[in-house]
């Protein structure tokens, strides 16, 4: 294994029983870990492996860690790097000229290698069918991934001046890989990054707990239910296929703060590897704010100290990585429940605690505050995440800026204020943190903006905001009433129950029940449920305009709520048009 020498022990031994109580609170499965202090090493385990089984979690089981991943592909590179085999700034079109970006700033500012290790490059997130399909086998070409549909190379926002994270960018991170050595990406890295350290239990191969080649060592995943589920292969698997142990990750996290030597001889430039998690070159970073992601990692504020983390989230499980490298400690967590409700924080905070981390100096506010004024106001993400959550992320997406003694408060949609303490210029430190944590910025045409490093905000016009919320709620009144209110019009007046327009949203109905239906496994398909979908969604506003057509012309005695009904489900409907959602086609 591959230690970091010279450190004393200084770690708490974690306890299985208080980590199984907890799992036990949150209906967690189980979990597995290890904690880093120098040379010393403590891995455990807690829980279960296979409720379906009982069986118990073992601290030497398999275990799969999601969006880690990223952390030892960008290292991967970092290795070519330090051979002179890859330039991180070098455009991406110049590895994988087939590639086609839609870059509006291609002349001045491609797409390049460091822009995708450092989520910066303007792709968005991923598509549906790139992460949810049973058509994915884990043998399909990476390629295959952006040449189905040209739109997903689309470039939002100017390369290298916004972070939003991107599964597609570190997909393609790995066909770089691919290029450059001629061989699998997964092959390579097996090969060339993790046997050099020592890492034999782990591998970026697909693995699962049924099917050919399965591994009895794997620990099931499991569903917020507690279900058992088996692993399955996605299409952008470098972002996300990864399988290990949690002393395997002692052993990663060791290397992640040495000086990037194994055995005595270079491995990967101790420069690259400072440099991970230590944002350059964004908006953000040049207004000075230290909080963000870089080359596979990503500065957390947490516990009373700031570390450089990567979490973990793939169908099954939830896991973490944080190293603290001033103090040469670090810690790993893997629990096999992916669980929308549990607060896997709490396991964090445990391990941290254990590892008695020197807390932070404390932070103290800036005694001259700049005016804030020009900055209140809502905000929305910009840009979303995913491009067919744009629309969502308008409406609740975002939260409001206000002023509070001594500094601002940031409020979500859905949530309770959290307090920001300026920081010096148009820095910001959010409540419970020991560092600045949010800058204040402006677009290049001048607009409003906020940043927490990983993610950037616009300031939006009230009047817009207003506008889209009144078209939502006239166009769900819309919905309704030619659901409930016109079919029991026209009863009363003898006429056909089911018109146009209550045939449209009666088709819009059942096809949602269907898709209510369907595996999470297949929302990226053309399965019958997400056609039916589409259909449903075609159809709808071709009914309206049928039945605006016949209101206007019939003119009966009650054309008018009609008329306005349906006007108000065409103007909705067109504001999911302008936003790609109508019609809803989940497999492009």
């Amino acid at each position: 294994m591959f230690a970091v020498p010279g450190m004393a022990r200084g770690m708490a031994p974690v306890s299985p029983a208080a980590i199984q109580k907890l799992l036990a609170s949150q209906h967690l499965a189980g979990a597995t870990w290890s904690l880093v202090d120098g040379d010393d090493v403590q891995t455990g385990a807690a829980g279960v492996r296979d409720m379906a089984r009982g069986t118990a979690m073992r601290a030497g089981d398999r275990v799969h860690i999601g969006s880690i991943t990223k952390t030892l592909v960008a290292l991967g590179l970092l290795r070519l790097a330090s051979e002179g085999r890859v330039d991180l700034d070098a455009p991406v079109s110049m590895v994988i000229p087939e590639l086609r970006f839609r870059n509006p700033w291609e002349k001045a500012d491609p797409v390049r290698i460091r822009h995708l290790l450092d989520h910066n490059s303007g792709l968005e997130d991923a598509r549906l069918w790139q992460m949810f399909s049973t058509r994915v086998s884990p043998d399909d070409p990476l390629l295959a991934a952006f040449t189905r549909d040209p739109s997903v190379l689309e470039i939002r926002t100017r390369p290298g001046e916004r972070t939003s994270y991107s599964n597609m960018g570190y997909a393609l991170a790995g066909l770089v890989i691919e290029r450059v050595t001629g061989a699998r990406y997964e092959r390579w890295l097996d090969a060339h990054l993790l046997g050099p350290l020592g890492m034999a239990d782990s591998s970026f191969a697909f693995v699962s707990q049924v099917g050919p080649g399965r591994d009895p060592r794997l620990a099931w995943g499991h569903h917020d239910d507690l279900t058992p589920v088996a692993a399955m292969p996605i299409a952008l698997r470098p972002a996300g296929q990864f399988t290990t142990t949690a002393r395997d990750m002692a052993i990663l996290a060791g290397f992640l703060m040495s000086d990037g030597r194994v055995g005595g001889a270079p491995f990967v430039r101790a420069d690259l590897l400072r440099a991970m998690g230590r944002p350059a070159g964004t908006a953000a970073a040049r207004a000075e704010l230290d909080a963000g992601y870089a080359l596979g990692l990503a500065r957390r504020d947490r516990h009373g100290a700031a570390g450089l983390c990567h979490g973990g989230n793939i169908v099954g499980y939830r896991a973490m990585l944080c190293l603290y490298p001033e103090q040469r400690k670090a810690f790993f967590v893997s629990v096999n429940t992916d669980s929308e409700s549990a607060d896997y924080a709490r396991i964090d905070a445990m391990l941290a605690e254990a590892l008695h981390l020197r807390p932070a100096a404390p932070f103290v506010p800036a005694t001259a505050s700049r005016d804030h004024s020009p900055w209140l106001g809502r905000y929305v993400p910009a840009p979303s995440r995913f491009a067919i959550q744009s629309y969502p992320d308008l409406l609740t997406g975002g939260f409001s800026l206000a002023s509070r003694s001594g500094g601002l408060a940031l409020t979500p949609f859905m949530g309770n204020a959290i307090g920001l303490d300026p920081a010096g210029g148009h820095l910001l430190r959010a409540d419970g943190r020991v560092a600045p944590s949010h800058v204040l910025l402006r677009d290049a045409d001048g607009t409003p903006m906020l940043s927490d490093g990983m993610r950037s905000f616009r300031l939006i016009d009230t009047a817009e905001l207003t506008l889209l919320w009144l078209v939502l709620g006239l166009g769900a009144a819309g919905l309704l009433y030619f659901l409930v209110v016109a079919p029991i019009l026209e009863w009363r007046h003898g006429r056909a129950v089911i018109g146009p327009g209550t045939g449209g949203v009666l088709g819009l109905v059942g096809a949602a029940l269907v898709f209510q239906r369907q595996s999470f496994a297949s929302l990226g398909d053309a399965s019958f449920a997400n056609l039916a979908l589409a259909v449903a969604t075609i159809l709808l506003p071709l009914a309206m305009a049928w039945q605006t057509i016949a209101a206007i012309a019939a003119r009966h005695v009650h054309w008018r709520p009609t008329l306005a009904a349906s006007v108000a489900v065409l103007a909705l409907c067109a504001t999911l048009a302008a936003h790609g959602l109508m019609p809803l086609i989940l497999w492009r």
